[in-house]
């Protein structure tokens, strides 16, 4: 997921022999998971190309290998769009965490204006009580 590399041996269900997520063993899957087409070809495409609402959904993949107790990370991908041998972050990594980060503080704000309205239309209805 974006280079950062997982063990998914504990879900053989998922990625073992014959599985639908076996093709992406010993892959990137960033792009595949968004996009729904599980194929090496898919998985050698670079995430920077997502739109905004693809990259919604990889923030949602990415937190949810980040937070498992199931995947745990073992490593960086050494592959040009992540990193390189040293364990540096490439511009194309840069540039979709720089975007993430931009639909994460979106998403963020309109969380707060929903509650923000949520709450004035409380207060609202207690006044007209």
């Amino acid at each position: 997921m974006l280079g950062k590399v997982y063990d998914v041996t504990a879900g053989k269900e998922y990625y073992g022999p014959g599985e639908s997520y076996n093709s992406l063993t010993a892959a990137d899957t960033s792009v595949p998971f968004v996009s729904g087409t599980f194929t090496p070809e898919e998985a050698e495409k670079d995430p920077v190309e997502l739109s905004d609402s693809d990259l919604t959904g990889l923030l949602e993949w990415q937190k949810f290998y980040a937070d498992s107790d199931k995947y745990h990370f073992v490593g960086k991908l050494v592959d040009p769009r992540y990193y390189d041998e040293k364990g540096n972050e490439q511009p194309s990594l840069v540039t979709v965490q720089e975007r993430m980060e931009k639909i994460k503080i979106a998403e963020a704000e309109k969380k707060a204006a929903k509650e923000a309205n949520k709450k004035a239309r409380l207060e609202q209805a207690k006044q007209e009580m």
